[in-house]
């Protein structure tokens, strides 16, 4: 009998378990109010609608039907119950659009419509065309554009074909607002462009049409014959043991890491590399100057870093992770700086604060001066219109997975090549046409935090103002 009352038992709790419960919303046929208070805001390309839903206890959202054009078909847009606005965008014209706005409640019913009308302004791969320009650059055209309101464009380049038909090349997407990209692989005659700024509703700008020679590009020559062809200005260039005066970096005495090490081909490597210390700089940014001896169009340099990974990370002590590069062709000699006073020297080739003698040593016949407490520093030769310096290139560096520098973050194998294959840094394309002959370094800020740097290999491409 006990068993018997035990299976009774399990019986009625399973019935009660299986009874199923009808958890929708109750409907009707009853449409919901209608939208009130409508206001339309023309935006680039589009309109935000604003407005008052119905006040139904079942409304669930408020629908927008609308087209691009009369051939177009209709399209749906909704906005949720707790929502007073709907964004249309993606119209290429600036002409009137009927738009019709229906409540929807949770029985799927509609309210009566109600009509509005929009009159975008301006569509932005129109505004991004305006904006469009074209320059000559090495190996191809470099160009540059407006986007301010990050819209998701492409910027494509087509060449004539065989048949004079303009073909396809390359596409870039972006949503930068200040949109630059380099379109390379032509060569340097005379080459038909035309480029178009697409959105992804498919609404094309007007084309581009421009005749442009792409520059020739070549390596520039680091040694011929085992002659040094740049070298680190004031340690064995002009202004011979001037270094000091400007606050550039040098390498440790007595050690053979010396600036020439990084115009060899031993890439990636733990032996002999260039490494340098700043001039005695309480902090960044650190600084150095070479002579490239010619006058040269520089259009991108690679440098390749010390191979620590033996010693647990493939990234440098000393990496630069920020820095400027500027170029002239006369650069202020220092004994015009105030008669040569070190102090006057380091006001203007520096932003340092204060100058303190350290224990890093300096090279053998190099002036050495006791602490100085303040300078000052104003970087006046980055202003100095009677002696010119460009800014050419401002980078900061971020390997593939997004780090910035070394923080014990595991790098991916990504990452690891990336290294290996050495850091690649385009100059500013718009600067091409100017030629220099010396590079200012400004390295703001570095793997261990630290005015200090180290390089194994540095090259760099462009091509010679003149042939020698």
């Amino acid at each position: 009998m006990k068993k018997e009352y035990i299976f009774i038992v399990i019986a009625i709790l399973t019935l009660q378990c299986t009874e199923e419960k009808d958890w929708h919303e109750p409907t009707d046929s009853v449409p919901p109010g209608t939208v009130t208070g409508v206001k339309v805001e023309n935006l680039h390309g589009g309109a935000k609608i604003s407005f008052t839903p119905p006040s139904d206890d079942d409304l669930l959202a408020v629908k927008a039907v609308y087209s691009f054009s009369d051939n177009d078909e209709p399209k749906s847009i909704y906005a949720s119950a707790t929502k007073n606005e709907i964004m249309l965008t993606g119209y290429a014209d600036t002409l009137p659009h009927d738009v019709t706005l229906y409540a929807v409640d949770k029985s799927y019913n509609l309210s009566a419509p109600v009509n509005t009308t929009v009159k975008p302004l301006i569509s932005p791969v129109s505004l991004i065309r305006k904006s469009l320009r074209v320059y000559s650059t090495f190996g191809g055209i470099y160009v540059t554009w407006d986007n301010d309101g990050q819209t998701l464009v492409d910027v494509s380049v087509s060449t004539p074909d065989e048949a004079g038909q303009y073909a396809l090349n390359e596409r870039y997407y972006t949503t930068a607002k200040l949109g630059k990209y380099t379109f390379r692989g032509y060569a340097d005659v005379p080459t038909k462009f035309r480029l178009h700024v697409r959105d992804r509703w498919n609404n094309y700008s007007e084309p581009c049409d421009t005749v442009i020679t792409p520059m020739f590009e070549q390596e520039l020559d680091r040694r011929i014959n085992s002659s040094d062809q740049w070298t680190q200005l004031g340690y064995d260039g002009i202004d011979n043991n001037s270094w000091e005066y400007r606050g550039d970096m040098v390498y440790p005495p007595g050690s053979n890491q010396s600036f020439r090490v990084i115009l060899d081909n031993a890439y990636f490597r733990d032996g002999t590399y260039w490494v340098t210390r700043s001039a005695n700089a309480p902090n960044f940014p650190g600084y150095f100057t070479i002579d490239l001896r010619r006058n040269i169009h520089l259009s991108r340099m690679r440098m390749w870093l010390r191979d620590r990974h033996g010693l647990g990370s493939y990234i440098s002590a000393g990496i630069m992770n920020d820095f400027e590069v500027w170029g002239s062709n006369n650069p202020r000699p220092v004994d015009e700086i105030g008669g040569g006073d070190f102090v006057a020297n380091l006001e203007y080739w520096t932003s340092w604060t204060s100058y303190a003698a350290t224990s890093c040593g300096l090279p053998s016949g190099h002036q050495t001066h006791s602490a100085i407490a303040n300078i000052s520093g104003t970087d006046a030769w980055k202003n100095d219109a009677q002696y010119l310096w460009t800014k050419i290139g401002d980078f900061k560096l971020y390997l593939p997975s997004g780090i910035h520098y070394d923080d014990g973050t595991p790098l991916t194998a990504e990452d690891i090549q990336f290294v290996i294959n050495g850091f690649s840094y385009d100059f500013d394309a718009t600067k091409a046409d100017m030629s220099f002959r010396y590079l200012r370094f400004v390295i703001r800020d570095g793997t261990n935090h630290s005015p200090q740097s180290s390089i194994a290999v540095l090259r760099m491409w462009g091509y010679y103002e003149d042939e020698e």
